[in-house]
């Protein structure tokens, strides 16, 4: 396990980057999903998963620190560790299983779990759930009106897993979060994470590979 904010200790994940301790100097109780939207190349750069996870986290803390954000960020990373690791069954099946493993471990974790250090709420995480599959089948827009389009977690969370419970492929579900917009960014960043693990090669445009490898110039 690599030096990590979970034990509230100083250190340096990354060369260059210092870490508080939980005094959180260095972030703010931001509740957007900026740092949660950061978790992809973080998984790639860590061989062990575990590793990745704190790793993961440990990064998002840096600039969010709020509760919520956390949560999400812990949610979402320990989702994409079961998907690389060939979980099946829907995707919005995997983070509800992640969402009551981890509300079931923190009742007897220590003050190292950082959702334990934040008292993590997770019926935010289940009024998002809850939320997001009442629109469904509904319209981009009708989305929008409905669940928000601003960066912060109560209407970005919802709008991801409304999304992701729809069970369509890469491209379509982010056409869908593209037309929703507001703050489509962060939210595209971790629909991508979970869909792309799956995504077969052909389903990601060739276009958008193509413009990725040329530095994003042609997107």
């Amino acid at each position: 396990m690599p030096c990590s904010i979970y034990s509230g200790t100083s250190c340096s994940v990354y060369s260059g980057i210092k870490c508080s301790d939980r005094s959180g100097i260095f972030s703010f109780e931001s509740d957007e999903l900026g740092g949660a939207a950061r978790i992809a190349p973080v998984l790639y750069w860590g061989e062990d998963p575990e590793a990745a996870i704190f790793a993961a986290v440990d990064q998002a803390r840096l600039t969010h620190r709020s509760a919520r954000s956390l949560l999400v960020t812990d949610i979402f990373v320990r989702s994409a560790v079961r998907l690389l690791q060939g979980e099946t069954g829907p995707i919005i099946d995997v983070l509800q299983a992640v969402r009551d493993e981890r509300a079931s471990q923190i009742r007897q974790a220590s003050q190292d779990d950082v959702l334990v250090q934040t008292r993590a709420d997770f019926r935010f995480f289940d009024d998002s759930l809850k939320n997001a599959l009442k629109l469904l089948n509904r319209s981009a827009r009708e989305t929008a009106m409905g669940l928000g389009q601003s960066c912060h977690a109560e209407h970005a969370l919802p709008v991801i897993l409304n999304i992701l419970a729809k069970n369509v492929e890469y491209r379509e579900s982010l056409r869908i979060n593209a037309l929703i917009g507001g703050d489509s960014a962060a939210r595209a960043m971790l629909i991508g994470l979970l869909l792309g693990i799956r995504a077969k090669p052909d389903e990601i445009p060739a276009q958008w590979q193509e413009a990725w490898k040329a530095g994003g110039t042609q997107l």
